[in-house]
């Protein structure tokens, strides 16, 4: 079956997301965001606010421009549009015209 699932249920994934990202701060009410891209699909997901750490296990993929995730233990896919500043150090995510930027704080290749 795993032949099989290689085969008819790839999904592609951006290697430039692969790592950990750290949300740029704009402004005090902003959340703390730390999240990590995996070659598997991976994508864990932390939101730090008022001493809290809220995680979420997701999975992810790409296609033409998005990153598309989904949280197994509550089905749903969201797609957010992304790309790239300052030679792939800087993540922008734009979901629903709400821009967050990231920086790169390393590699999980």
């Amino acid at each position: 079956m795993n032949f099989f699932k290689k085969i008819f249920f790839k999904q592609d994934r951006d290697p430039s997301l692969f790592g950990e990202w750290d949300s740029i701060i704009e402004s005090p009410e902003s959340e703390n965001v730390k999240m990590a891209f995996y070659p598997d699909g991976k994508l864990i997901y932390h939101i730090i606010s008022n001493e809290k750490i809220q995680i979420l296990n997701l999975t992810f993929y790409t296609k033409n421009g998005l990153i598309v995730s989904n949280q197994p233990s509550k089905p749903k896919e969201e797609s957010t549009r992304y790309y790239f500043e300052n030679n792939y150090s800087i993540l922008c995510l734009d979901f629903d015209g709400e821009l967050t930027k990231f920086i790169k704080k390393s590699s999980t290749e």
